[in-house]
């Protein structure tokens, strides 16, 4: 029995290393009610970052970054910790990366939820 409580807690850990981030594209799937989410993808082993953007103040893509990236590029600015946003083509297009799980619901700090333009 000792044997099986072992093996299981070691799956849990194992299975808890990979970035989980939301996961949607396109408004209408990225738009849902308030209080709802999209939903949770489990990202590669070798992802560092979620991802958001946001367009026209609406979000546009929810996913797993590339998992090409290493760092947060270098026109990004910091929101918190673990985000970092930047404005592309003007203000139109808000792009963020953060590095925790379902960290990449809005573009705010960790524990704030409002979402505007």
């Amino acid at each position: 029995m000792l044997k099986l409580i072992t093996i299981f807690v070691c799956l849990c850990v194992y299975g808890s290393d990979a970035l989980e981030c939301y996961s949607c594209q396109g408004q209408q799937e990225c738009n849902i009610a308030p209080g709802g989410h999209p939903n949770t993808v489990s990202c590669p082993s070798q992802t560092r970052f979620c991802e958001l953007s946001i367009v026209n103040g609406r979000r546009e893509k929810m996913a797993c970054a590339e998992s090409s990236l290493d760092n947060y590029p270098t026109e990004y600015q910091s929101v918190d910790d673990g985000k970092k946003c930047a404005h592309k083509k003007g203000d139109k297009i808000l792009s963020c990366f953060c590095n925790s799980d379902l960290c990449n619901e809005n573009q705010y700090a960790s524990g704030a939820s409002c979402l505007s333009a």
